[in-house]
């Protein structure tokens, strides 16, 4: 009969999860190093830190290695830095692209869906989008508008264009 899961086995797993996720993270630094001193390149690594107190830290390695005459390594030196305020703005920022890609699909999708004819215009008057009502309304195809509008007039004038309408 399966048993109910207490608040010990749930800390229990975190704590295999975080153990199991630090030695992952120490492979990829041990790897970055083992890299930069085969191939003679500085070396160069961000990776996450788990304090204490449960918080998320980021960190950024940068080294250099020494080698003797012979090309043999000697050392490596270089120096660790706390990034987490950096990489915190960086994934605000993703984060912010992602939901204005969200909401540019949204509206985009309420654009092309519409019943109502729809279309954009740059500061110079030309026309930039055009939806299919407005295909259906003006009897141009979305790709034949953009590649004849030249003019800042040209949404005024399509009006009149089209099946059963007269062209002033």
């Amino acid at each position: 009969m399966p048993r109910l899961i207490d608040k010990e086995d749930v800390e229990g797993l975190l704590v295999i999860a975080a153990d199991a996720e630090v030695a992952r993270l120490e492979g990829l630094r041990l790897a970055a190093i083992e890299r930069a001193v085969r191939e003679r390149t500085p070396l160069e690594i961000e990776y996450r830190l788990l304090g204490d107190d449960g918080a998320i830290r980021w960190a950024e390695g940068k080294g250099s290695l020494e080698c003797a005459s012979d090309g043999t390594p000697v050392r490596m030196t270089g120096v660790c830095m706390d990034v987490t305020r950096r990489k915190q703005q960086e994934l605000a920022t993703l984060e912010a692209v992602a939901q204005s890609r969200r909401v540019s699909q949204r509206l985009a999708a309420i654009v092309e869906s519409s019943d109502d004819a729809i279309a954009s215009k740059d500061l110079r008057g030309v026309i930039t989008s055009w939806n299919r009502a407005a295909e259906r309304m003006f009897g141009a195809t979305s790709g034949w508008i953009l590649l004849h509008d030249s003019a800042a007039n040209t949404l005024r004038t399509a009006r009149f264009r089209g099946p059963g309408r007269d062209t002033y």
